[in-house]
């Protein structure tokens, strides 16, 4: 399993503050307004973050892809064969797609988490706001009377 989040990530953590120190260097000249380099670090924080989170993504994406083809191929050849040593390696491939499946749940479960619970009173109109159209795809508006073939409009009052 991986790390929790991108920032528990050792290795990106120090390029980020070189990144830091390198962006200070090439800009701050102290001719520029500490708010104003201040806000432009923090843009060119958050590009490296979606950048990272990007190429994770698309590797994460390229490696299942990967395996779902080992294991297809795998799968073929001992639908061939019956030999139990591709039947062990299945399993192994098994392993791994089912490892990126539950990282994947987990990663989706910690999001929902904070999407749902964590946002105080903006999660309670974000579940109010999913119930409500959730509500109204369960709505009867006709009724079908099997024995005359009639429709019946539902009538609100």
């Amino acid at each position: 399993m991986q790390d929790r989040g991108i920032l528990n990530n050792k290795g990106f953590v120090e390029k980020l503050k070189g990144e830091i120190i390198r962006y200070r260097e090439e800009n701050d000249n102290g001719e520029v307004d500490p708010t104003i380099l201040w806000d432009a670090l923090k843009a060119v924080i958050r590009g490296r973050l979606i950048s990272y989170t990007a190429y994770a993504k698309k590797a994460r994406l390229e490696t299942y892809q990967k395996q779902i083809e080992k294991l297809k191929e795998l799968e073929h050849q001992h639908k061939q064969t019956k030999d139990p040593v591709l039947l062990n390696q299945i399993k192994e491939v098994r392993k791994k797609v089912d490892d990126i499946l539950l990282e994947e749940v987990e990663r989706k479960a910690r999001f929902l988490k904070q999407t749902y619970y964590e946002g105080g009173s903006k999660a309670s109109k974000s579940i109010a706001r999913r119930i409500k159209k959730q509500q109204a795809l369960n709505n009867i508006h006709k009724i079908r009377d099997s024995a005359t073939n009639k429709s019946y409009m539902n009538l609100k009052k």
